[in-house]
């Protein structure tokens, strides 16, 4: 078991635990197996927005899960996957909340999910699989009412190809999903009347589930080894998605009437996006190593927010990462990185009407490993 803790300051502060125990069968097992149990925990003192630092938000995650890979023949294998959780959320003395929920309360998820799998050899270089699994996210609690909100659930229908051809050289991968959403989790914000408020207004914020929504969509990735020392990699994905039932938000929080957003795509959803990479590794007589990388990626234009409109369509833009790596034969590794490489500016999120958050600028850095 190997537990992490990270702890931040910040208004109150905040920490988090997390601890995994895995149990595996060895690599080279007819069946393979897996199980293990898992756990998340975190507090954050003095919530945003809150007057007073003693107010706390927490959550807590357990679960439980196994997964087995048994073949029928040489080339056909069933996988069975299975795990169960149990989330709590809650706060204490929070002050700004709405009547009837009461200022310390707390909220308990229990779920369990499954994963059915398919996996067949075609050849000795080509497998397909068809998996059928299901998924949830727990509820919560708005932080500005803390009325609560119901758990998210999603099952999900793959069906791809993995290969490997030209003697190992080229690399192809695809594959198609189908998303069926049940509550899905999604916000409204807008301005009340407010005659205890300096301002006469007040901002009101509610979290809710929409009854049904859909995503399909096409994954598609390749790497070519070209010589010995240089790998091109491609990768195109593209999706649709829109809501199934109805539901009503506001377009800002300026908006009086909220408006029905039945048929609407979800927000951060570009219809596609491309990828291309190369690296290449010098190699010395010492036997050290010389890796530079150079990546583009490509984010078609989205929405970024639930109600969809032009003001909340974000154009599409660019990043280029790049990063070069000395990987010495005597135990260390020193690697030289550039996120962002020619500081694109773009839009990773926000509330429209409000405020819009700016994706990362430029980050450069060095990172130094010495394995003892």
């Amino acid at each position: 078991m190997d537990p992490v803790t990270v702890a931040e300051g910040g208004r109150g502060g905040f920490d988090t635990t997390t601890a995994e125990l895995r149990y595996a069968s060895k690599s080279d097992s007819t069946i393979k197996w897996v199980v293990g149990l898992y756990y998340s925990g975190s507090n954050e003192k003095g919530m945003p927005r809150a007057p007073l630092p003693t107010q706390l938000k927490y959550m807590k995650s357990y679960a439980m899960f196994s997964q087995v890979t048994y073949p029928f023949q040489d080339t056909l294998r069933l996988i069975l996957g299975l795990r169960a959780d149990k989330d709590k959320k809650g706060y204490e003395h929070i002050l700004n909340v709405e009547d009837p929920w009461p200022t310390s309360n707390s909220f308990s998820f229990t779920y369990t999910d499954w994963k059915v799998g398919i996996e067949q050899d075609l050849s000795e270089s080509v497998m397909q699989y068809f998996t059928l699994s299901t998924g949830h996210r727990p509820g919560g609690y708005a932080e500005f009412t803390g009325a609560p909100f119901d758990e998210e659930a999603i099952m999900s229908y793959e069906y791809g190809l993995k290969s490997r051809l030209l003697n190992n050289r080229l690399q192809l991968n695809g594959s198609v999903y189908f998303y069926d959403y049940k509550g899905y989790q999604a916000v409204d914000g807008w301005r009340v009347e407010d005659p205890e408020s300096p301002s006469g207004w007040s901002f009101k914020s509610i979290f809710f589930n929409v009854d049904k929504a859909k995503a399909y969509g096409l994954e598609l990735e390749s790497q070519y080894l070209v010589g010995a020392a240089t790998s091109l990699n491609l990768t195109f994905t593209t999706m649709k998605n829109k809501y199934l039932s109805d539901f009503f938000v506001h377009e800002s929080p300026d908006s009086l009437v909220a408006t029905n957003q039945k048929g609407k795509p979800m927000p951060h959803s570009p219809k596609f996006s491309i990828g291309a990479g190369i690296d290449h590794s010098f190699t010395f007589s010492s036997g050290d190593a010389l890796k530079p990388k150079l990546s583009v990626k490509y984010t078609d234009k989205q929405y970024i927010g639930v109600f969809i409109s032009p003001d909340t369509l974000i154009p599409a833009y660019t990043v280029v990462d790049a990063s070069l790596s000395y990987l010495s034969t005597h135990n260390w590794t020193l690697n030289l990185y550039a996120n962002n490489a020619s500081n694109e500016h773009y839009v990773s999120g926000g509330q429209p009407g409000r405020a819009f958050w700016p994706g990362p600028p430029r980050v450069a850095g060095f990172n130094f490993m010495i394995n003892f």
